[in-house]
């Protein structure tokens, strides 16, 4: 059988010598019974930059970027690569977890593939793509486990634990292609004490997925805690690319953030974002269908002329739950998210 295997894959390869592979932080739940069930999610692709479609997009945003500065021309030569590469539609990904194999879901025509298993026991917590016998490139994966219990951290990106000034378009843009990502100052070392009192981490924004590898490395660089990331997909080549820059951001991320609270049906929930664009409202919403479940609210001010009228709202819609806006991480000091008191639902 092993002989099998080993012919079919040499003769077959799932993962061609031209196609690479990103596997995204997976998230592996505790069920009821005990059992561990994992959600394994990738991306195989084609690294090709020769597509007309794709490097006329690159070239219309690189336009309308304006002057560059030779540093911020080559970022965006790099960043812009992700979102250049030729996806790979119909591939079925094997993954080796400790002795065991699991075979995944087609990659959709975005190239991403998705696979639901229910983990063995003494599973570790890192995988590897199934590679040809001849084909020596190693494509790893990490699950996180998160349990049912405890509390987590729902944190935004941009804006909220990277400088990227969503207000300004064309700043925005410079600042997400252009330019090294700056963390806020302080963040860090905050989400670092919630992760030494057993807090999880999820990622959710608004970003596209291509942004990946760079946030991956923006979140290990500058020592944030890992988690599982929710961006959002985005093809450039059909309307999805339209559907992107319209679609409905405040539906997105709440349908997201929802879910989470679905997923873990005892987890209490600390949300931190900014008031850049509709966190609080998305925030406010959530909160006030799970009072009980939502440890507090923490809003990063960054308009220059605070709207307070807005903030005081959201308070007042989701009291007694803490609503907490701070423009320096100074202004956090003192405050405790597992001392505040939800009210019941």
């Amino acid at each position: 059988m092993l002989i099998y295997c080993w012919l079919l894959l040499a003769l077959h390869p799932s993962i061609a010598s031209d196609e690479e592979i990103v596997f995204f932080p997976s998230l592996a739940k505790q069920s009821a019974e005990g059992t561990w069930q994992a959600q394994v999610h990738g991306w195989i692709f084609e690294p090709e930059f020769d597509s007309r479609t794709r490097r006329a997009l690159a070239a219309s945003l690189r336009k309308a970027l304006g002057d560059l500065t030779d540093s911020e021309a080559r970022l965006f030569e790099e960043r812009m690569r992700w979102f250049l590469v030729d996806n790979e539609r119909g591939k079925r990904i094997t993954i080796l977890l400790g002795e065991h194999q699991f075979t995944l879901d087609k990659s959709d025509a975005s190239g991403h593939f998705h696979g639901e298993m229910t983990l063995p026991e003494k599973s570790p917590d890192s995988f590897a793509a199934v590679t040809s016998p001849r084909d020596t490139r190693l494509f790893r994966g990490r699950l996180h486990r998160v349990s049912d219990g405890g509390w987590a951290v729902v944190s935004d990106i941009d804006d909220t634990i990277k400088i990227s000034g969503v207000l300004d378009k064309r700043e925005l843009l410079i600042n997400t292609f252009c330019r090294p990502f700056a963390p806020t100052p302080g963040l860090a070392e905050i989400y670092r004490q919630w992760a030494a009192r057993d807090a999880s981490f999820f990622y959710v924004s608004a970003s596209p997925w291509q942004l990946y590898p760079d946030l991956a490395e923006f979140i290990r660089s500058n020592r944030f805690p890992l988690g599982v990331f929710f961006l959002r997909p985005l093809r450039v080549k059909d309307r999805t690319f339209y559907h992107f820059l319209f679609e409905d951001k405040i539906a997105y991320k709440r349908e997201r953030i929802l879910n989470l609270y679905r997923d873990f049906p005892t987890k209490k929930f600390l949300l931190v974002g900014d008031s850049g664009e509709k966190d609080p409202e998305v925030y406010g919403e959530i909160a006030a269908r799970y009072p009980k479940r939502t440890l507090a609210i923490l809003i990063r001010q960054v308009r220059e002329k605070p709207d307070p009228d807005r903030l005081s709202d959201l308070a007042k819609r989701v009291a007694p739950i803490p609503v907490v806006v701070f423009r320096e991480h100074e202004e956090l000091a003192g405050f405790d998210p597992l001392q505040s008191t939800p009210s019941k639902d």
